[in-house]
């Protein structure tokens, strides 16, 4: 049995993700603006990731969420739609979640949160 006891909820979230063949937990590798983001450790070919998600979990952003408009691979750069609240400029070392396009991260993140509604009471608290 796995243990769960000491797992943040990012923990949880990124388990959902692996076992969903959904997720990749990276950082960012150089400073962009607020729609431009870099990891040259992503090694897909150009427009690979278009329609992804992009959560940030760290920095000024931390929290965002947004949607891959275009991916350039000689740069590892990430262009990012600027829909909804302004993003600060996108710093080097900022931890974010890229999810695969059927799985919004809103959609996970409720339903993590209707899990913990349903075991409380019923679980050790």
């Amino acid at each position: 049995m796995a243990v769960l006891a000491g797992r943040t909820r990012e923990d949880i979230e990124v388990a959902i993700g692996d076992n969903l063949n959904a997720i990749s937990p990276s950082v960012t590798t150089g400073t962009g603006n607020a729609e431009e983001m870099f990891d040259t450790t992503l090694v897909e070919s150009n427009d690979n990731h278009r329609g992804k998600w992009v959560s940030f979990k760290s920095g000024a952003n931390d929290g965002s969420i947004r949607r891959v408009k275009d991916f350039d691979a000689t740069l590892g750069k990430l262009t990012i739609s600027p829909t909804g609240t302004a993003l600060s400029a996108i710093a080097s070392g900022v931890t974010y979640h890229l999810w695969a396009e059927k799985y919004q991260p809103e959609r996970v993140d409720r339903a993590i949160n209707s899990a913990i509604v349903d075991i409380t009471g019923r679980a050790f608290d």
